[in-house]
Formats: C-alpha cells, structure tokens, sequence
C-alpha cells in the first residue's frame, strides 16, 4: 500500500470514484447513516488515504481550517479492514503530515461516540461535552495538541533516568496486542496490500495466541517504557519455544519493536542490550533472529551490532510467502 495526501483538484477520477465508493460502503451500507455525502466540503479539503492494489484501503479527510472551525477539522475516516490496525496508522500519518505542513496549534474531529476511544489512544481529547448530533448519530468534538505532539516529534535524546524495561504481567495482554498490530503495521504497511496484513493481523496477534506466548514458559516479553509511557516491546524464546529447531544454548530475538514516534532515541539499542544480556545470564553462546530480506533498516541495525546471516526461511504475510533471513551472533560469557 501507498500513503496519498492530495487536494481534491490533484485526484484522479479513479481515486476520486475509490473514495466514494469506500465511504459509501462505510457509513451508507455498513452504518446506515441516511446521509448525502457529498456535501462541498471535499473541495476545501486534503484528502489522505492508503492505495491499494485496486482500492483504497483507509482513507480520511482534513478540513480546512476557517470552514467548520478556526482549526482543521479531520473527518469521514474509514478502513476497508477493520481491525487490522491500518485505520489508526493513518491517522498517525495524518498527525505527523499536520505537524511538518501546517502551523495549526491544534486539529479537531468529530467522533462518533462509540469511536471515541479510538481517537483517545492516538492522544485526543474531549475538547466540549457537548454532544452533537449528526444524521441521527451522536458525536463529540476531540482536540489533538499539535504544539505537543511537534515538541515530542523534535525530541533528540532522552534523559536515561526516564528509560525502564520490565517483564510483562497477563493484565498487559490487550496493550501487548495493540503495540504488536501497531508497530508491524507501521513497519510493513508500504510493501503488502491490506488484505494480507489484516490476514496477518488475525493469526498473529488475535488475543488468544498472545495469551498463550505470554504464558509459556520459555518465552519472555519486556515492555521499555518512556517516562512510564509503552514505548516498545522485546519478545525472546529459549528451549523448545523457538520459533525454528535451533540449539539449546541459543536464545531467540522473536520481535523488536519501537513505536514510530520513539523512533531514533535508541530504545531499540537498549533493547538489543538487555537481550544480549539475559542471554549472557542464562549462559546462551549464540543468539539469532529472523528479518525481512528488504528490511534495510533492521538489516544495518543488526549488522552493527556484529549479527552474520546464516539462512533463510519463508515467512507467509496473508497470501504473500515473504522470504526472511536469519542472522545469528555467537556471544562469549
């Protein structure tokens, strides 16, 4: 999938007739809002969506400011896959395209009320109590602190004294399920169709299968968290829990992964280093893990800190059987 921000007069008719059709599909079928969605406000709009294969996968669209309200004003989102976790990395990109491109202070939304959570884990709050009715739908107007969120964006270093990293508890599984959505997501969305993610999705991180890494014996999960805030998340196998047949002096770097908006504090090299450490402490000679052939990034990362690889294996995302390497490095006691 493609990340496409454009003004309404640079759509094309087929983006244009894609867009429509998934709002349509969205809030006429699905929600049966009585509603004429075309209302003249798509021409004073920026319009963000994900592109798909033949389709758009999640789209939304910011209002300009001085039209509904003195600042931006994001509207109409929907996702063809719900669940999936693309409709939240939208909106992520949207704060991030907001914060670079605009000199808002804030940006509203009208939410619908039972949508209201999704919006105040991205960090939204209720700006009035006053409730709105839309079509017979009620809504609450929800304010994002782009000043805020900019000065957290710009963040160059971090104080370490603010940095922890802690074993999972069984009351972190449904923050555990969001991080681990989140993040692949937020890796992965460019190279595979929205499809195959949400396939993904669903049998890698559905509730019951975390429940069950996190209570297995030999693997362990750590959150490092920023100011007590869930920044990231460590998964590590030893013994039979593996996830390939390797040696049983091996520890296992299942999952790594930073939040985009912690990206390039060093949280993961922390990670990396309390890994390597634990492996030390339970007297492992040689810890490996499994990366994307095309995960540049990752690849670079992994190469500083000395990993060689050694094999390959397939990795299925929903249809697409994907080819990750295995690096391992050896490690002395």
């Amino acid at each position: 999938m493609q990340l496409v921000i454009k003004r309404f007069g640079q759509l094309t008719a087929k983006e244009l007739y894609q867009i429509l059709s998934l709002r349509a599909e969205t809030f006429i079928v699905d929600q049966q809002i009585m509603y004429n969605d075309l209302d003249n406000v798509d021409q004073v709009s920026t319009h963000v969506f994900y592109q798909d294969t033949d389709s758009v996968a999640a789209y939304l669209r910011i209002i300009d400011a001085g039209q509904s309200y003195n600042s931006p004003l994001i509207g109409r989102v929907c996702v063809s896959n719900k669940g999936a976790g693309i409709g939240s990395k939208l909106l992520h990109d949207t704060l991030d395209y907001l914060a670079q491109e605009s000199s808002a202070s804030k940006v509203l939304v009208e939410s619908q009320l039972k949508a209201q959570p999704f919006y105040e884990r991205a960090g939204f709050t209720q700006a009035s109590s006053k409730v709105l009715d839309h079509f017979g739908v009620l809504h609450h107007v929800l304010s994002f602190d782009l000043d805020a969120y900019r000065q957290t964006r710009n963040a160059v270093s971090i104080d370490d004294a603010t940095v922890s990293i802690r074993p999972l508890e069984a009351t972190d599984l449904r923050t555990l399920q969001k991080l681990s959505v989140e993040t692949f997501v937020d890796t992965f969305i460019d190279s595979n169709t929205a499809d195959d993610l949400a396939s993904c999705m669903d049998s890698l991180y559905n509730i019951e299968k975390l429940a069950r890494e996190l209570a297995a014996k030999h693997s362990y999960f750590y959150f490092v968290e920023v100011e007590d805030q869930v920044a990231g998340y460590l998964k590590l196998n030893t013994r039979y829990e593996q996830t390939e047949g390797q040696r049983d002096d091996s520890l296992e770097i299942e999952r790594l992964y930073i939040l985009p908006r912690y990206k390039g504090l060093h949280l993961g090299s922390k990670l990396m280093k309390f890994a390597l450490d634990l492996a030390k402490e339970k007297g492992k000679k040689r810890v490996w893990l499994g990366v994307w052939e095309h995960n540049e990034p990752a690849k670079a990362f992994y190469s500083h800190w000395g990993f060689k690889r050694f094999s390959q294996h397939t990795f299925p995302v929903g249809s697409d059987p994907q080819t990750d390497e295995l690096w391992e490095l050896l490690i002395e006691n």
